[in-house]
């Protein structure tokens, strides 16, 4: 009987390490394309390029009672807490990552998913 299991597991290792060769061989990745350039300056980059990382948006809210209001990320992590005043706008400038597509507005009980596909956003809470 352990001469069995020996063999059955030597049978295991080998047959596991030829597959691990073939994939690798299969599965090799392109070499990396490498630029001479030492600082940024020395990159050849469109002109249209946009280097920002980040996004300003303009987000005016509504409410219909004094209350508090929330902007969450999609996480939701708080971004901005702020209390509405009823019928009254509130205006505030959210500087987001620009990979940031949409936000969590939370009032009274409510919770809106705004999308951020313009820089300046109006909203009112019915």
């Amino acid at each position: 009987m352990k001469k069995l299991l020996a063999i059955a597991f030597v049978t295991v290792v080998l047959g596991s390490s030829c597959k691990k060769e073939f994939l690798e061989e299969k599965y090799q990745a392109a070499p990396a394309k490498t630029s001479n350039a030492t600082k940024t300056a020395d990159l050849k980059v469109s002109e249209n390029f946009d280097w920002k990382t980040t996004q300003n948006i303009s987000l005016t809210l509504t409410g219909y009672a004094n209350a508090r209001v929330q902007i969450l990320t999609t996480q939701g992590e708080v971004i901005e807490t702020s209390r509405l005043e009823t019928n009254k706008s509130y205006t505030t400038v959210l500087t987001l990552p620009k990979t940031e597509k949409k936000v969590i507005l939370s009032y009274m009980g409510q919770e809106v998913i705004l999308d951020l596909n313009q820089n300046n956003i109006q909203y009112t809470f019915n």
